[in-house]
């Protein structure tokens, strides 16, 4: 008989369905009878435990979906991103089967990046409320800084941000008071939108006179920001599979000790917001927003050599100089970025993503992600997607 598994799930981000996505495919691996239910609030949650009988819980979405095990049980349950200190604010007061991202090692992936910029100085800009994230995330900047950028300042914004106007007035001024050239995380995509809008105020050029990461790659914020932001690239995807694959080593052994199990950002997607070498170089900067802006209306290398002067040799030699690889790697990687968010949605086949992607075919997408990513399109794509093919 099959296992019947609820997903108490409320999305908050463009993200939301690549967790999902993650689910789906364990879900199905696992031969589950999986339920989707976006509830909210205890009595709800309770009511569909008593209605559905399920053999395990899954939690995830909105922090304000704050749902303790003591609903579900006996049911054995798994929570996707909580913060796993049970004494922290907003826990349970005791150990929770949970898979956070781990957004420790987005702070020292981003450490790294701007590190290798050579900056005077290295910042962070919170979140706007206290959580277990950007706590997190905070420290795995610092600490990796403190190893790989010795004697470089390491400063930590000294306030949140507010609703009021004066907030961008305030954090421009604190952005302005940095040895420059800096090196900026924010706290996440939606932070550095903020950051980038102070720093226009403070009359700061990015990335000459601040290069700025965020965190979580999202397209809709990262791909419309100018300069285009750089942003570490959370696995959400594999989240929902490692949540999943937990809950069903809890449902087969009930005694397992409740821990939490990390789940790694998958890379960094560099962008214009980092590109300080790219910027000194006018040309080559013209071409990488040529590449940003055609790559996916199938542009080739050579549309891009037109705008470079002299001859092939020199032309893609002075573009990897700067921008730290080759043209047709730069193309893909913008093409590679839009297909794993169409793959995630699962409201496309491959053929109609590699087209709208600027690739010829299935096999050329193949070929780049296999390239890139030492992944398949499938591993990307919701279940959907892989039925349309």
């Amino acid at each position: 008989m099959k296992a019947t598994v609820l997903f108490f799930f409320v999305p908050e981000s463009g993200h939301a369905e690549e967790s999902l996505g993650g689910v789906a495919a364990t879900a199905r691996r696992e031969g589950w009878s999986l339920h989707v239910l976006r509830v909210e609030g205890e009595a709800a949650a309770r009511a569909a435990v008593s209605s559905w009988k399920p053999d395990g819980v899954l939690v995830g979405g909105r922090p304000s979906l704050v749902l303790g095990p003591d609903v579900f049980a006996p049911v054995p349950v798994v929570y996707l991103d909580h913060d796993p200190d049970p004494d922290a604010p907003g826990s349970f007061g005791k150990p929770i089967f949970c898979v956070p991202q781990d957004a420790s090692e987005a702070g020292r992936i981003a450490a790294r990046e701007l590190a290798s910029l050579g900056l005077a100085s290295y910042a962070y800009v919170p979140a706007g409320n206290p959580c277990h994230w950007d706590r997190d995330r905070f420290s795995g900047f610092k600490s990796e800084l403190s190893s790989v950028a010795r004697g470089r300042p390491v400063l930590k914004c000294p306030f949140r941000r507010t609703d009021d106007a004066g907030w961008h007035r305030r954090l421009a001024e604190w952005l302005r008071s940095l040895p420059r050239p800096a090196g900026v995380l924010a706290a996440n995509d939606r932070m550095a939108w903020e950051t980038a809008a102070s720093a226009d105020l403070a009359g700061l050029s990015i990335p000459a006179d601040m290069a700025l990461v965020g965190v979580d790659n999202d397209l809709a914020l990262c791909t419309n920001m100018v300069p285009d932001l750089t942003s570490v690239a959370p696995d959400y995807r594999r989240g929902g599979e490692e949540a999943a694959k937990l809950l069903a080593e809890v449902m087969a052994d009930p005694s397992l000790e409740p821990k939490p199990r990390f789940c790694r950002p998958t890379e960094i997607v560099r962008r214009g917001s980092t590109d300080r070498a790219a910027a000194a170089d006018p040309l080559v900067a013209r071409a990488r927003a040529l590449i940003r802006e055609k790559a996916c209306e199938g542009l080739a290398v050579a549309d891009v050599l037109a705008v470079l002067p002299g001859s092939r040799r020199n032309a893609e030699r002075r573009f990897r100089a700067a921008a730290g690889r080759s043209i047709l790697r730069e193309i893909n990687a913008v093409r590679l970025d839009k297909a794993r968010g169409l793959l995630s949605s699962g409201s496309l086949g491959f053929a109609a993503v590699a087209g709208l992607c600027g690739w010829s075919s299935v096999a050329m997408m193949r070929r780049a992600f296999k390239t890139a990513t030492g992944s398949l399109p499938s591993d990307w794509s919701a279940p959907a997607a892989r039925k349309r093919g």
